[in-house]
């Protein structure tokens, strides 16, 4: 594990754990065409992700849509295959510290159309409950009952930059 990488991952008590979960790396390709990479995503420990550089396919060099290229495997639509890479910005959304405590409801807010807040009841009847079983310690073999995220953010209308 490189130095950097370690730096996420050491405790520090002013920094809740994980803060790896923060980190990101914007790929650009010559065109301008960008993805957005979770740095935990990739990281082994904790999505796994086999994402890559490639410079070759199938056993030749790549040369018609740059010599480098990110290959996210597990995109489904290979969205952020980004060809004629030309750089990797990585980042970091810093720490801020709450009150703490239990809360009883979660706002969406941002780049959506409309600003919305939940609680328990209004998240049950937002949506169809869907219910997931856990392949990863440590709660293994538990299901969860709720609704699905892509869903409720697209419920809130998504803002995106035709461009």
């Amino acid at each position: 594990m490189s130095a950097f990488l370690g730096s996420y991952l050491k405790t520090d008590p002013s920094v809740p754990k994980n803060d790896i979960l923060r980190g990101y790396a914007v790929a650009t390709g010559s065109d301008g065409y960008k993805a957005v990479f979770s740095l935990a995503e990739m990281d082994k420990s904790f999505g796994n992700h086999n994402d890559i550089i490639a410079y070759k396919l199938n056993g030749a060099d790549l040369t018609g849509s740059g010599f480098a290229r990110i290959v996210a495997p597990d995109d489904v639509k290979a969205g952020r295959w980004v060809s004629n890479l030309s750089s990797l910005y990585v980042g970091h959304i810093p720490y801020t510290p709450g009150a703490g405590g239990v809360s009883n409801q979660f706002s969406i807010d941002g780049a959506v159309t409309n600003s919305i807040s939940y609680d328990v009841t209004s998240l049950a009847a937002a949506l169809p409950a869907q219910t997931v079983t856990v392949a990863t310690p440590p709660l293994t073999g538990s299901s969860f009952t709720g609704v699905s995220l892509w869903d409720l953010l697209n419920l809130s209308g998504i803002l995106t930059d035709a461009a």
